[in-house]
């Protein structure tokens, strides 16, 4: 197992930048992102890769069987340049290609 995957990562979880919220008309988990709670300088990029991957498990464990699909929304209401983190994004958009 790659090793920033062996823990969870409390300290995103208590940003409360992302939610489940319920499922949609076809039975799909919904996730929503709050982008305007993500700070770049908290954790660093192995525990923002953690947190993805903490999420990514609940939203597929919450999807129905023979369903392979899930919603995120993303709400970027009060989002701005203190909140934009480019090598976050990237290892983000690459644990989404990789698996």
């Amino acid at each position: 197992m790659v090793p920033f995957l062996r823990q969870r990562s409390p300290k995103k979880l208590i940003q409360n930048k992302m939610f489940m919220q319920g499922f949609d008309k076809k039975g799909r988990p919904i996730g929503v992102v709050l982008g305007a709670r993500h700070f770049q300088n908290k954790g660093g990029l192995d525990e923002f890769k953690r947190f993805v991957v903490y999420i990514l498990d609940k939203l597929c464990s919450r999807t129905p069987p023979g369903e392979e699909k899930f919603v995120v929304i993303g709400d970027l209401k009060g989002w701005g340049y203190a909140n934009t983190d480019l090598r976050a994004y990237l290892g983000a958009l690459s644990i989404l290609q990789v698996n």
